[in-house]
């Protein structure tokens, strides 16, 4: 009889402990309450488990103005850049996708190689879908040839994925909440003729709300 009791205890015991450490291992850097670690993320992985491979790496962060927008509409961004206290510690065979000071978390212009010089934008909003800018030379429309263009991007916390942040973009992802939808077409449709800065706001605005609306949709 003892060895049965004994054999019990011990099935809870071990179920109790999988499932302590699975919720362990699925915490999420987007997770309410997160204390964010400190570190360089290789990968996406990286990012979204909180767990920053290279995490014994000293660095300061270094911010930067970064001019974009035409010659007559010249605007500025805060980038970052990081200053490695041992720059030894990583090489440009090191990948890179973004860093975390402990407080705020970046993305790196693109997945890239390490080097010197390489820039980072801070995400805005981290959720279902997280967002930022990056800055990026395209035709511009004021000014003939191209110029550097403020872009801003969803990043999908499931997969990775990331998709600039278009009109077409936000409504396919809004359709899923019919409610949210029509709120956000009336407020589009009143906005048809102001500034592309106030659109982008506004599309911001309702990824956001449905972010915080539908985080059952985030995988664990």
């Amino acid at each position: 009889m003892m060895k049965v009791i004994k054999f019990i205890n011990a099935i809870f015991f071990l179920f109790f402990f999988s499932k302590g450490f699975a919720q362990v291992q699925t915490e999420l850097i987007i997770d309410s309450g997160i204390v964010s670690k400190r570190g360089v993320y290789k990968t996406f992985d990286d990012f979204r488990f909180n767990s920053p491979l290279y995490d014994s790496i000293g660095f300061t962060v270094k911010e930067e103005e970064t001019p974009y927008g035409g010659i007559l509409e010249r605007e500025y961004l805060t980038t970052y850049e990081i200053v490695l206290d041992n720059p030894e510690s990583m090489t440009r065979k090191d990948s890179v996708w973004g860093f975390c000071d402990g407080v705020s978390v970046y993305r790196a212009h693109e997945t890239h190689k390490y080097k010197d010089g390489l820039r980072f934008y801070k995400f805005i909003k981290l959720g279902r879908y997280c967002i930022f800018n990056r800055i990026y030379l395209r035709n511009h429309k004021a000014t003939p040839g191209i110029a550097p263009e403020l872009v801003y991007f969803v990043l999908n916390i499931n997969n990775g994925g990331e998709r600039e942040l278009t009109s077409f973009v936000a409504s396919e992802i809004l359709k899923r909440d019919p409610v949210l939808f029509k709120e956000y077409k009336k407020g589009r449709n009143a906005l048809l003729l102001e500034t592309i800065d106030r659109n982008l706001e506004h599309r911001t605005e309702y990824i956001i709300k449905y972010s915080q609306e539908h985080s059952e949709e985030i995988k664990r």
